[in-house]
Parts: C-alpha cells; structure tokens; sequence
C-alpha cells in the first residue's frame, strides 16, 4: 500500500526541483517517515505568478521506495474578481444525467 507522497516545484522549467511544497518535511529517500500522509490526496498551491510557468513532480512512496511521475508544467492564471455559481440546467439533464451551466468570470 502506499505510504505517501511529496510534491516538489520546478521554477525555473530546466527539470530540476528547486522546492519540495507537500509536505515540506521529513527524510524524503525514506518510504517510511512518519511526515509521510497516505490518505491526503490534494494540495493547493497557493502565491503563484500570474503568467507564470511551473513544473511539479509527484513522488509516491510504498513500503519498498517510491516512483515518480514526469514534470507536468502549468501558467499559472490570474485570479478572477468573482466568479458566479454554476447553476443546473434541469430541462437537458435526464434520470441519469445532470447538466451544468456557468459563465466564464473575467480575469
């Protein structure tokens, strides 16, 4: 089963981590520290730069060690002033189906 896993940061796109952002602490070649947390699986990332273009990496760990994924670069966007709730459109949903409506918020 799995133990855990890190996040780490590339600033700089040169596939490189210049930070480990989840969870920050602990031995990271060890699948067993104890900072290591299996049933969280999400982390926001908060104070990125608008335009910005970041690279993370996640690495899972088991009992035997960890793998890793490859480098996923994102621009971080700009932040809207408000963005409106979806609302649901009932008249093209059916039993088994709900359709959902939104406005894309201005950035």
């Amino acid at each position: 089963p799995m133990t855990g896993y890190l996040v780490f940061m590339d600033t700089n796109q040169d596939g490189v981590s210049d930070q480990e952002i989840y969870p920050g602490a602990g031995d990271i070649t060890d699948p067993l520290d104890s900072s290591l947390v299996a049933n969280v699986l999400e982390f926001q990332r908060t104070g990125l730069t608008p335009g910005t273009t970041y690279g993370f990496l996640l690495r899972a760990y088991n009992g035997r060690g960890y793998t890793e994924s490859t480098w996923s670069y994102i621009k971080a966007a700009g932040e809207p002033a408000q963005m409106t709730p979806p609302t649901q459109n009932a008249a093209s949903g059916s039993s088994t189906t709900i359709v959902l409506a939104w406005t894309v918020p201005d950035m």
